[in-house]
This record gives structure tokens, sequence and C-alpha cells, in this order.
């Protein structure tokens, strides 16, 4: 009778690849949103529209990407006022015009995200974990800013190194921030689009930016905190 030779068969399982460091996924992800060229940008400009629930209004944002200075405007009709931050201190203004003047104890905490931090340590040093790959694709980092208490998540895609999202979490609840539609500016990518769920659409947040300048003119004043100039008021009789 015919022999029966039995063949022994080795299966060679492949290794999973190893996860980025931290300091890989935040290096591609510079690269994807333009590498070198974040280098070169001192401040960034933008006007857009603000859509929160049922409120639809205009938002003037100027950032100083370096050293975390911030102005923002914003109009929605029957809810308007700017804030800001001028390197000192930081302010806020109502619809009656009055400024407020309100300390900033860690500004650099405060503004890392404004500052590019992660991608410029020296602005503002922080501890970086790589907590892991989440729904398929996603490296999600744990960022904690030196000075803050707990850290917030940064979730890149792993197939366009674009960052995807930031969430925070406070007092037990997540606030996520989509960033949506890059597109090149000045050399670099930018989202136009921002979403921010908060439990439907009366309470959803939306920006869409209309336009975006990298480097553009800047006033001297640009950053200043508003002077209170009372025009509806006199002295009588002199």
């Amino acid at each position: 009778s015919p022999s029966l030779l039995l063949v022994p068969v080795c299966c060679v399982v492949a290794a999973p690849a190893p996860l980025p460091s931290a300091q890989e996924v935040l290096a591609r992800a510079k690269a994807a949103a333009g590498g070198a060229a974040w280098d070169r940008v001192t401040h960034v400009s933008s006007r857009a529209w603000l859509v929160t629930g049922k409120l639809k209004g205009e938002l003037e944002e100027l950032e100083c990407v370096v050293d975390g200075r911030n102005v923002s405007r914003y109009d929605m009709g029957s809810l308007r006022g700017a804030n800001g931050y001028d390197g000192r201190t930081g302010w806020s203004q109502d619809a009656t015009g009055d400024v407020r003047r309100e300390p900033v104890e860690k500004p650099a905490t405060q503004n890392y995200w404004l500052m590019r931090a992660y991608w410029y340590p020296a602005r503002c040093p922080a501890e970086t974990r790589h907590l892991g790959v989440r729904e398929q694709h996603f490296h999600v980092l744990a960022i904690t800013p030196e000075g803050a208490s707990k850290p917030f998540e940064v979730w890149v895609d792993g197939r366009t190194w674009l960052i995807d999202r930031v969430v925070v979490s406070e007092r037990g609840r997540s606030e996520v921030t989509f960033f949506r539609d890059y597109r090149e500016v000045g050399g670099v990518k930018l989202p136009f689009r921002t979403e921010s769920p908060k439990g439907g659409p009366d309470h959803d947040a939306r920006t869409e930016y209309r336009s975006i300048v990298v480097n553009g003119p800047l006033p001297k004043d640009a950053f200043a905190v508003p002077e209170l100039r009372l025009t509806d008021l006199g002295i009588e009789g002199g």
C-alpha cells in the first residue's frame, strides 16, 4: 500500500508592528500639516461663522502662536463681546463695552493648544503619552501641559496623520472638538471647520471659517486691552 508521508507545516505569524512613540506621532502630524513651514508661522488671523444651537453670528480671531497672545470678537445678535490675552493680562468685554481684566495664572498652560506647543515644547513643556490605537486607526495621545492638573487627549488620524479631534474632560464630562476640512494656507494645513457636539442640535457648536491668513498685517496694538470710551454722558454746567 502507498505510504503516507506526513509533512509538518510551520505557520509563521508576523508580530504586530510596535506602536510609534508619542513624539513620533506628533512629528508625523506636524509633517502632514506643513512640516518646517510651521517654524515660520508667528500669527494667524481668521473670520468665521459661529453657530451655537439656534444662534448664528460672526467670529474674528487673531492668535500669536509664538507667545499665546490672542483676541477674539463675536457678534451673534443678542450675544456679542470679546476676550483676549495681551501677554500679561486676560480680559473680557461684554455687549455694553465694559472691560473686565482677569489675571491669568498659567498663560502657557491655558494657551498650550493655541501655541502648538505639542510641536514646540520650549513654548510650554508637557508630559505626553501614547495611549494606543482606537477606532482602528486613530492614535490617541494624552498630553498634560506643565502646571495642568489633568491631561487632555489628542486623536491623530493614522491614515492622514492630521489631528482629528481633541477631548477635554472636566468634572466627569468630556467635551470633544473635531477638526474638519483641512486646507493649505501659507504652506501649512489648517481646519476650516470645527464641530463640538454637546448633546443635541440645540446645543451643538460649529465654526465655519470663511478666511484664514497666516502672518498677515499685524497692527501694533492688535492684542492690547480695549479702552472703554464713554460718549453718552456729560457734566451739566461744564
